[in-house]
């Protein structure tokens, strides 16, 4: 840990997850996105997000579960939303557009193998930030959070948007297995980028911090 003009800045990976300055950040691990036909579509990652959970559960450490969620007749939905999706889509029709983690839906829901427990934090977001529009920063200020630990799907989308919002007043780290999207090249970019910005790291590093940390 160094100071610099009386702020305190983590140098270590052990400094940056301590529990009880850290949280984990769950984005849109949900079924609309992550499975297909009955089956995850991204079962290795889900895989390894469940072991990060389970330590951060056992080392207290704060988990907070994010819910993408689209309300009836597109009503969350602005133009320039539905025209971003297009985009993606590369389409002019916007009929063509899913209508995905529609509120109250099966598909809105968390994969079943990593289901937020009674005492976990759900949130439901209208954004690719987990931020906007959301109490996720009260939340996180209220329980003196530090450290943020971004998670889900997909990399170059939402999990991208929250960790850079998260970076304006929150260490980010982010484990670089723990986090997916269905187009390789995307997802190996974005991983690119944010080694640049934040701390990308194994999730089997910070499981040995917090296996520590309960020595």
């Amino acid at each position: 840990m160094i100071e610099h003009f009386g702020k305190r800045i983590p140098t270590t990976l052990e400094e940056l997850v301590r529990p009880e300055d850290t949280a984990v950040i769950v984005v849109d691990v949900q079924n609309d996105f992550c499975t297909k036909e009955g089956k995850l579509t991204c079962p290795e990652m889900v895989t390894k997000l469940r072991s990060l959970i389970e330590a951060a559960r056992r080392a207290k450490v704060l988990v907070i579960y994010i819910e993408d969620t689209l309300l009836p007749r597109r009503m969350s939905d602005s133009a320039p939303w539905i025209r971003h999706y297009m985009i993606g889509m590369q389409t002019n029709d916007p009929r063509r557009v899913k209508e995905s983690v529609l509120d109250g839906s099966w598909g809105q829901q968390v994969v079943d193998d990593i289901k937020p427990l009674p005492e976990d934090i759900i949130i439901k977001k209208f954004r690719s930030s987990s931020f906007l529009g959301t109490p996720l920063d009260l939340i996180l200020r209220s329980n003196h959070i530090k450290t943020t630990v971004v998670t889900g799907v997909v990399t170059h989308g939402c999990v991208e948007s929250t960790a850079r919002d998260a970076s304006n007043e929150y260490f980010v780290v982010v484990p670089e297995d723990c986090v997916w999207a269905g187009k390789p090249e995307l997802h190996n970019a974005c991983l690119t980028i944010m080694r640049n910005r934040y701390d990308v790291v194994k999730s089997e590093d910070i499981l040995a911090t917090w296996k520590r940390a309960l020595l």
